[in-house]
């Protein structure tokens, strides 16, 4: 990612949502946590607070419309991608089941005759 606060501008851009609102209902955080994000650019979200806004998200996205679920789900991909980066040599269980999410989304949009994505 770019900055500590991109992932917050994607939402707040789709949904609409403010600082208080992201970091207390998406990151289960104190209300200022955007704002030492924008104060320190060297602090990283952690990977548990990444998990927490892509279960918030999730949660959310059944309640939109079409297009939207769409957006929604090319930033979980995009959240997915990060944590995935950051632990490629651990196994965490919330990583193992949105990874799986993300690939039977995958799976199920591609043809019959490819072969399909595993995760072991």
């Amino acid at each position: 990612m770019k900055n500590n606060i991109e992932i917050y501008e994607d939402i707040k851009q789709l949904l609409g949502l403010n600082q208080t609102e992201f970091a207390t209902d998406y990151c289960q955080k104190s209300e200022s946590y955007i704002r030492v994000l924008r104060n320190d650019p060297e602090r990283v979200i952690p990977t548990e607070v990444l998990a927490n806004i892509w279960d918030k998200i999730e949660s959310v996205k059944a309640l939109q419309p079409q297009t939207m679920k769409k957006a929604l789900s090319r930033l979980q991909e995009k959240i997915a991608r990060e944590i995935l980066y950051r632990n490629t040599s651990e196994q965490h269980k919330k990583l193992r089941e949105m990874l799986i999410n993300i690939v039977e989304s995958v799976n199920a949009k591609k043809h019959t005759e490819a072969m399909p994505i595993i995760i072991m």
